[in-house]
């Protein structure tokens, strides 16, 4: 069993080598979630920089919506939603999703939804979103995702 400093490490290598994953997780007995740890420090994070100029552009548009990539316990959905987008939040970790759940509540039910899944997985139609955020989610991919995303 690999210790709990080395998870986030394994996780970001895991991704990398999709193919080698599932052998990976089974020798590391690697059953629940390697971000559960990352989840708990990051509940009250603040929106991203990046995310607060993003929406600071779109601050006069009248309808807007947005796609948060790798979400995680949607810091910067919850600032979005609470700026007036329409959020679709992405997480490949079920449990960043349930936190997202409860984080939001019923307060902004009719303008967000949100999935368990992986970038690679999720199709992009074009002109669906004003706004991609894909804060630190993007270096997990592989080279070979950006031609699928």
């Amino acid at each position: 069993m690999i210790g709990d400093g080395k998870v986030i490490q394994l996780e970001a290598q895991l991704n990398s080598l999709p193919r080698f994953s599932s052998i990976i997780r089974q020798e590391h007995n690697l059953t629940k979630s390697p971000w559960s740890g990352y989840d708990k420090t990051t509940l009250k994070k603040a929106p991203n920089d990046t995310t607060i100029f993003a929406e600071k552009t779109f601050r006069n548009q009248i309808t807007k919506s947005a796609l948060d990539i790798g979400c995680g316990t949607g810091c910067d959905a919850l600032y979005l939603l609470e700026n007036g987008f329409n959020v679709k939040a992405l997480d490949q970790d079920h449990n960043a999703i349930e936190i997202l759940k409860q984080k939001i509540g019923k307060n902004y039910h009719d303008k967000d939804t949100y999935e368990n899944t992986s970038i690679q997985n999720f199709k992009i139609d074009s002109n669906a979103f004003d706004l991609i955020n894909a804060s630190f989610s993007l270096p997990f991919c592989s080279k070979a995702d950006f031609k699928i995303i």
